[in-house]
């Protein structure tokens, strides 16, 4: 890629991110109208041709990220034909959300080898901007009612999304950290400032605890005391887990997890129908959502995103999935490992980073920003 393509990609992404933040909550939020959501689909539409245009360069080096996800892509096209009422193109949707944050990101890796002070400055802009929208937010945006109790105003498109957008943009200014162009006192008072809005004003448990898992893992995994406890902790946890499992009423963790018990149990039932092929391909876009005792009024999916890939993308989509995370997981860092653990960890439980479009393209961000960490640590090394 040319110096002007490289600078161009990456502006294209930056400049239709910063627009995707701004009107959030007229895309979709509180005051949505179609103006607004005609520029959030002007802003995924630009991330979604930057990408295809870098990949035009990088296709053949990165292949074994983006072969996956265009098998996918036929697969979950084809099931969605097959076994849905649903147009063939309709599984788009929540395909590119999953996809286009990981296939942008080498993409952006390649850019930064020549533009990484444009990058790094564009983070920091990002980061500044995300503060500043969620205090809009609060200051003067409408409360929000979840679980009958009221929580503080959110900005982007939600509670559960504001709290994944304010945890991605944590772990940018980490990463910005850890390239030190932000200082330690700065760092932990944002963290601390998050921890606060996710956990006690906005109450999303699953953002608390992807936040929770990316230090406790990067703990565990950077520090001597950390492996030697977790050798000595693993037993324990899985006996916790047991008890829990044989002593706790069941209705009372259905209750506590929001009804996820009595939806993993309705899954499991759905995905015993499946013949071999459904398996394979899945039941298509949307076979996903589904009514239960719980959530009565409205057809609801199974808050789990890993659930959701193997109902309706079947084996192919999970496996695909998971493949293309062991590629950036395999070749990188113990933060970039910490990071798609956590991520991971958000998919298991919920709707996580993964199908959040704002909060995966900081995602993106904050991969590629550590992959840089990572190249420097390479060069420190062999002494480059």
């Amino acid at each position: 890629m040319s110096f002007t393509r490289q600078r161009f990609l990456i502006e294209a992404y930056f400049v239709s991110l910063c627009i995707k933040l701004i009107i959030a909550p007229w895309s979709t939020g509180v005051y949505l109208n179609p103006v607004g959501q005609l520029l959030n689909n002007l802003c995924d539409a630009t991330w979604i041709i930057a990408t295809l245009i870098g990949a035009v360069y990088i296709f053949r080096a990165y292949k074994t990220v983006f072969v996956p996800a265009i098998i996918v892509a036929i697969s979950y096209c084809l099931s969605t034909v097959l076994y849905t009422d649903e147009s063939a193109l309709s599984f788009l949707s929540w395909y590119l959300k999953v996809f286009i944050p990981l296939l942008a990101a080498p993409v952006i890796w390649e850019c930064s080898k020549q533009e990484k002070a444009l990058l790094i400055s564009r983070c920091k802009f990002l980061v500044v901007l995300v503060a500043a929208l969620v205090f809009v937010g609060l200051a003067f945006l409408p409360s929000i009612m979840n679980r009958l109790v009221s929580w503080s105003p959110a900005y982007f498109s939600g509670l559960h999304s504001t709290a994944y957008v304010a945890c991605m943009s944590a772990i940018l200014v980490h990463a910005l950290y850890k390239h030190q162009h932000v200082g330690i006192k700065l760092f932990l008072a944002y963290l601390a400032v998050v921890f606060v809005l996710v956990y006690q004003m906005w109450g999303v448990r699953t953002a608390s605890l992807l936040l929770i898992s990316f230090y406790l893992i990067n703990f565990l995994m950077n520090s001597k005391v950390g492996r030697y406890k977790l050798s000595l902790y693993i037993p324990y946890f899985f006996a916790a887990m047991l008890l829990l499992l044989l002593f706790v009423d069941m209705s009372i963790i259905n209750s506590t997890s929001s009804g996820r018990i009595s939806m993993y149990i309705d899954k499991y039932e759905q995905l015993m129908e499946n013949d071999v092929l459904q398996w394979l391909i899945g039941n298509g876009y949307k076979s996903d959502l589904i009514a239960t005792d719980i959530w009565w009024w409205a057809l609801k999916g199974a808050h789990s995103d890993v659930i959701t890939m193997l109902v309706e993308g079947g084996v192919i989509f999970l496996a695909s999935f998971l493949y293309i995370l062991n590629q950036y997981y395999s070749n990188g860092n113990s933060f970039i490992k910490c990071l798609i653990i956590a991520a991971m960890v958000s998919a298991l439980f919920s709707n996580g980073v993964f199908v959040r479009p704002i909060a995966g393209y900081i995602f993106s961000f904050c991969l590629v920003l550590f992959m840089i960490e990572k190249e420097k640590d390479n060069e420190v090394a062999v002494g480059i």
